[in-house]
């Protein structure tokens, strides 16, 4: 009888649990659930760019972590998604007093230094960037933020971010169009700009494509998208995946991932996208060259071959030895 291994990720070896201290509804289909630690022990530190994954009754589902560092309990905002699995309509009916399991925070879209840094968000895209204007606020540093959204009622912690006057732009699509992506890009950047972009895949693909363009723009982004079937990853050869605490070896043939033959071993892996955009499948590489087809890791992590996201991403050697 094999024993099930729970596999979360770098340096998380098991969840923890949370109660909902309460819950808002901020916009139009969003709610803002503020949460606190169920024992006596503080909440983790975290960093602006930090994301929880919180366990639903449809599998695990990430969420920025959207308050002030200083403050300690955790502020996450959720879209419901009528046409998803159901995981942001059970969000949406947490009361206060709910116990919830959640992992984290872990950050892969960490706040660098820069000279100047424009922010561009769509949607709930913007949870991410909250408290990084925070932090470039107490700073003093050099920003602005254009935010875009269906309309001004669908803009989650608008309130909010009016105390920072003009360097916050609104743009509500009903009222303005579309974001003008090319003329935010283009405008005024004598100076080296930070560019950080969180909403919709097509917001990013457009800031993406205009940044190569332009080498005075250093991009950082992070997706905000859920795909409900599993996505099926580029085929490729047969490989095995070790698993380093157990010695067992498993075969990821060229239609499967590494995430799904790890659960169908008995392994318990957190997930949440399964299309290499989130990271909560993400596992330590201690032997082999992986194969990375993810949206989440950096050139340089790609460079080093220590982690690797299990849901897309394939080995590039007969074999992988995984820290689990």
């Amino acid at each position: 009888m094999s024993t099930a291994l729970l596999a979360n990720g770098l340096h998380r070896s098991a969840s923890s649990e949370v109660i909902v201290r309460r819950v808002d509804r901020i916009a139009d289909g969003i709610a803002a659930i503020q949460l606190q630690s169920a024992s006596d022990r503080p909440l983790p530190e975290w960093a602006p760019g930090s994301h929880v994954d919180v366990l639903t009754p449809v599998g695990w589902r990430s969420y920025s972590l959207c308050g002030q560092v200083s403050q300690p309990s955790w502020l996450i905002a959720v879209q419901h998604e009528p046409a998803g699995r159901g995981g942001s309509a059970w969000m949406h009916q947490l009361q206060a007093g709910d116990r919830l399991s959640v992992l984290g925070p872990r950050n892969n879209f960490p706040l660098v230094g820069g000279s100047r840094y424009l922010m561009i968000a769509g949607g709930i895209g913007v949870t991410p960037l909250l408290p990084m204007v925070s932090a470039l606020e107490s700073r003093g540093a050099d920003w602005e933020m254009v935010y875009g959204a269906r309309s001004i009622d669908a803009m989650a912690f608008r309130d909010d971010l009016q105390r920072y006057g003009d360097r916050v732009v609104l743009w509500p699509d009903d009222r303005r169009g579309p974001l003008p992506v090319q003329s935010i890009l283009t405008a005024d950047h004598d100076v080296a700009t930070t560019v950080y972009c969180c909403g919709p895949n097509g917001l990013i693909d457009a800031v993406e494509q205009l940044c190569r363009e332009d080498d005075r723009l250093a991009l950082h982004i992070e997706r905000f998208q859920q795909i409900f079937p599993q996505a099926a990853t580029e085929e490729g050869s047969e490989f095995e995946v070790v698993l380093a605490s157990s010695g067992q070896r498993l075969r990821v043939g060229p239609n499967d991932t590494i995430l799904g033959v790890l659960e169908s071993a008995g392994v318990m892996m957190a997930w949440s996208c399964r299309q290499g955009q989130c990271g909560t499948c993400e596992l330590r590489v201690l032997a082999g060259r992986p194969d990375h087809r993810d949206d989440v890791l950096g050139h340089q992590e790609r460079v080093a071959g220590d982690r690797i996201i299990t849901c897309v991403s394939r080995a590039a050697t007969e074999e992988l030895t995984l820290d689990i």
